[in-house]
């Protein structure tokens, strides 16, 4: 297998920014044609979402890699690992420090992406009006607000709060300017976060079941569309 090898007179943080620009972006948009429709979800919650059987579990565990109305969370997961792979074995033809800060990058830029897939759909299970447009908001709005806002009041990777940098997709650029104290926080931070979302998800499953469950129960079988 052969491997993008970055001449000496080209910068290699350029040419990772975008490369993991282009990583983002395409993640982007995998989250937005795989995400099931809230009826969807709802469905697939009261029929197939909680299983007490071992046999049970590891039909949840197929349908939330292969299921169209299941929770999209882990086969996002899934194509991000797979898709990792080409660009960490291009990491490794780097020497010395570009290597350690494009596999840090490459970290945080992939658990972005997790908690911006669980976020969405935490928001798609919820009952609101125009939910596709929420959707597209809870996707694009913890991407261009922090980072814009980064960008207003001039903060600098090495100066104080470069570190907030590390909650958008432009940790690369402070990676370098950061100890390994705080970087290891802000990945604590995302790991928090994944696994709050996760538990959230869970929970927002778990009650949408109930509640059109007991919808039908008392008759009233006309669900709304989301």
């Amino acid at each position: 297998m052969r491997c993008l090898v970055i001449p000496d007179n080209i910068n290699f943080e350029t040419v990772f920014l975008v490369l993991l620009a282009a990583h983002f972006l395409w993640f982007l948009l995998l989250i937005v044609l795989l995400m099931p429709q809230y009826q969807a979800l709802q469905d697939w919650a009261r029929f197939r979402g909680h299983y007490s059987s071992a046999k049970g579990r590891r039909q949840r565990l197929q349908d939330l890699v292969w299921a169209d109305d299941s929770p999209t969370w882990l086969a996002i997961a899934l194509n991000l690992s797979l898709a990792n792979l080409p660009i960490i074995f291009c990491i490794f033809t780097q020497t010395g420090e570009k290597g350690s800060v494009g596999l840090v990058a490459l970290l945080f830029n992939s658990t972005l992406i997790l908690i911006l897939t669980l976020f969405t759909q935490v928001v798609l299970l919820r009952s609101l009006v125009h939910r596709n447009l929420w959707a597209i908001a809870a996707l694009l709005g913890p991407v261009i607000l922090p980072s814009a806002l980064l960008i207003l009041i001039g903060v600098q990777p090495s100066q104080t709060g470069g570190s907030l940098l590390l909650l958008t997709p432009f940790a690369l650029a402070a990676i370098p300017h950061i100890s390994v104290t705080k970087t290891m926080l802000m990945l604590a931070l995302h790991g928090g976060a994944i696994a709050s979302l996760l538990w959230w998800c869970d929970r927002q499953l778990q009650s949408s079941a109930k509640s059109t469950t007991q919808r039908l129960f008392r008759g009233e079988t006309r669900v709304e569309q989301g």
